[in-house]
């Protein structure tokens, strides 16, 4: 009999505009599962066109999960997505089982199978602390009195990164050390706090003639609907240029031709551009950072969905 218990979740990485979403939904379709989202913007509320969020007709017929359910103000980090999914997992299982994680985020996709450094979790009120200082300070200004006293520390941060700094100095008050001396400890064993569930592993390598023109169709397309007034509304709240939500692939061009310092074509070409420098990043990654159980060399479509859903399946293991 299966153990129903032992069985891999699915795990499917790939370039942005690679059809991770398309094959995501039809496989846990098959398994008769949910999709849990492991993209770091899709979790946003705010930002359903921006992050290419899956439209509410996929939502309907399959369950998904952490998909726009924080506001874009949040701090949110990989170990705070890894603690959500650890919780949700221990929901869902084994009476959902194989859940099919879908997304392009390195950091969150590195955690979920490799684990996170066993550190204590910060209070709230630490956390809101740490928060305040930074507004009060400036996070440049912040970011040089903790090189003073703790070279280390933010030796590999950028001063207006604020997501990180804020890590890094709730990980300094916690353990007294950097994250990465956590990091060099974790070779050993006891210093991490390891994943619990075996994981199948999935990637899209589509060769980049057939990627960069879906690509560049993506955008447009993402102009074309609600891109803009998302955009827009990021610029009404008052973010910094330097917040996760402002960095966003295609959010500095946009944010630049709203204010007026470019013309439509020079955003939709930067825009481009930008989103395919960024699926090259994400290509670069998958083949240094992970072993795949599968390789598809091409764009998920509905034309050749039944050959990727046969390639997988006829090696993952799962309940027939």
């Amino acid at each position: 009999m299966l153990d129903l218990a032992s069985l891999p979740l699915p795990v499917i990485v790939g370039p942005t505009a690679s059809g991770k979403t398309l094959l995501g939904h039809h496989l846990a379709m098959h398994l008769a599962s949910g999709v849990i989202n492991a993209d770091s913007m899709q979790v946003y509320q705010d930002l359903p066109c921006l992050s290419a969020q899956p439209e509410a007709a996929l939502r309907a017929s399959v369950p998904y999960y952490l998909v726009g359910y924080r506001d874009v103000q949040d701090l949110y980090s990989a170990g705070h997505w890894y603690r959500d999914v650890m919780a949700l997992l221990d929901h869902l299982l084994p009476q959902t089982p194989q859940p099919v994680f879908v997304g392009g985020t390195g950091m969150y996709l590195k955690v979920l199978m490799q684990g996170i450094i066993d550190c204590p979790a910060a209070p709230e009120s630490l956390r809101s602390l740490i928060r305040d200082t930074l507004e009060e300070v400036s996070p440049p200004l912040y970011h040089h009195l903790l090189s003073l006293y703790q070279p280390d520390l933010v030796a590999k941060i950028h001063p207006h990164d604020r997501l990180r700094l804020l890590r890094a100095a709730e990980v300094w008050i916690m353990t007294g050390q950097s994250p990465r001396s956590l990091r060099k400890q974790s070779v050993n064993p006891a210093q991490t706090d390891p994943a619990p569930y075996p994981f199948f592993v999935i990637a899209l390598m589509p060769d980049r003639t057939e990627l960069y023109p879906r690509i560049n169709a993506r955008f447009a397309q993402m102009v074309a609907g609600g891109a803009l007034p998302e955009v827009q509304a990021l610029l009404d709240r008052q973010l910094t240029p330097h917040h996760p939500a402002m960095k966003m692939i295609g959010v500095p061009e946009i944010a630049a031709f709203l204010s007026g310092k470019l013309g439509k074509e020079a955003m939709m070409t930067l825009g481009m551009q930008a989103s395919r420098q960024y699926a090259k990043r994400q290509m670069t990654w998958i083949r240094n950072q992970v072993t795949p159980d599968v390789v598809l060399p091409f764009c998920v479509t509905e034309s050749n969905l039944d050959r990727a859903l046969q390639s997988i399946l006829g090696t993952l293991p799962h309940k027939k």
